[in-house]
């Protein structure tokens, strides 16, 4: 499966599960995004974190239920998963938007 389908698979009714690094490199342009969101002109904060937690609150809720957990049913750490839920609540606060503002 390719990077490509993952892009397109939030529309079809049955979605694959792709492989956890899929879904961290997803989260990576999604944080690119939020990045590029926070650096522009402040004139209405308040709106651009709601279109930051918009776009985080997306790849969350598009999760399978197989990814959304890092402990795997056997007991094992899914550590790339691991990684993205750490990214995931590292990007997905109003804080994080309102510090670069003050250190920006």
């Amino acid at each position: 499966m390719t990077l490509s389908r993952l892009d397109v698979a939030d529309f079809e009714d049955h979605a694959p599960v792709f492989s956890s690094l899929a879904y961290l490199i997803n989260l990576v342009r999604t944080s690119r995004s939020v990045k590029k969101l926070v650096e522009q002109p402040r004139d209405r904060l308040d709106r651009t974190i709601v279109r930051a937690n918009a776009l985080l609150m997306n790849w969350k809720l598009h999760l399978p239920v197989e990814k959304q957990r890092v402990i795997t049913k056997s007991g094992e750490i899914d550590d790339i998963m691991l990684q993205s839920h750490i990214l995931f609540y590292r990007y997905f606060s109003p804080a994080y938007v309102m510090r670069e503002e003050f250190e920006g």
